[in-house]
């Protein structure tokens, strides 16, 4: 029987870090021997605000992948099996999942075999990031010009926002080695301002007019999305926020109208 054992590290408070475990260098991951059993202890640096450990010994015949974890007040808890998923993702942002240390254990049963080893699908590693997982609070702003016309008549529209949003995280999507954190509005305002001029083709007649309003920022009317790429040794990270226009913003836009339909 083979033990092995990796003396503890630490995941450090980079904005982007990634530890091969038993500090195997990239691309030639730990192969463990039949009826082997490795393990190596962690520590999640205070600064780290989301982990994630690559099993890539998940689904395999004979191989097991558990974890204890240890948190502050509760000290070492499971041990988990992480043995059939191949991410385990955790925010350190959430009270309930902060982990302060953890300790990896991998062992090989194949029992009849006893002369060979069993390699992973890829890298044993664990990444850590420093960006925020759990919420995000800050401003935005945006504008829309535009210009409508028919036989009847030209709208030139302008449409300007400004809001100060607080997003929380409300779903986590892991799609192969990306991870996707979907956020949205749970408190703060947003103004709009909607100012159009409108010519009437038959008449001459032209019409400007301004409008402002105040809204608190709708959970249904916003979403912010954060994708993460946990291939690689840097991280790569895409931003993307969308939203809906009110359809009071929108009223009046129509050509051939010389008064605002507000």
């Amino acid at each position: 029987m083979d033990w092995r054992m990796a003396d503890a590290r630490a995941l450090l408070d980079d904005p982007y870090w990634v530890h091969y475990l038993n500090a195997q260098p990239a691309g030639d991951p730990l192969a463990l021997p039949d009826l082997g059993i490795f393990y190596e202890e962690i520590a999640i640096a205070d600064d780290v605000r989301m982990w994630a450990f690559a099993n890539t010994f998940n689904n395999m015949p004979h191989m097991r992948v558990q974890a204890l974890l240890y948190r502050d007040g509760q000290g070492w808890q499971g041990p988990e099996d992480w043995s059939q998923r191949k991410w385990s993702l955790f925010c350190q942002d959430i009270p309930a999942e902060r982990v302060e240390r953890v300790l990896l254990i991998i062992s090989n049963s194949n029992w009849q075999r006893r002369t060979d080893r069993i390699a992973p699908n890829g890298d044993l590693r664990v990444v850590s990031s420093d960006l925020p997982c759990a919420g995000w609070r800050g401003t935005s702003s945006w504008q829309m010009v535009g210009q409508s016309v028919n036989e009847e008549g030209q709208v030139d529209y302008t449409l300007r926002g400004d809001a100060t949003p607080t997003f929380t995280l409300t779903r986590r999507i892991l799609a192969g080695d990306q991870v996707g954190l979907e956020f949205q509005p749970t408190a703060g305002n947003a103004t709009w301002l909607t100012a159009f001029t409108a010519l009437d083709f038959q008449t001459g007649h032209t019409t400007s007019c301004t409008q402002s309003r105040r809204r608190r920022s709708g959970r249904r009317s916003w979403r912010f999305v954060h994708h993460r790429g946990l291939s690689g040794e840097t991280m790569q990270r895409q931003f993307m926020a969308g939203g809906l226009i009110p359809a009071w913003a929108l009223l009046g836009l129509r050509p051939g109208r010389t008064s605002p339909g507000w």
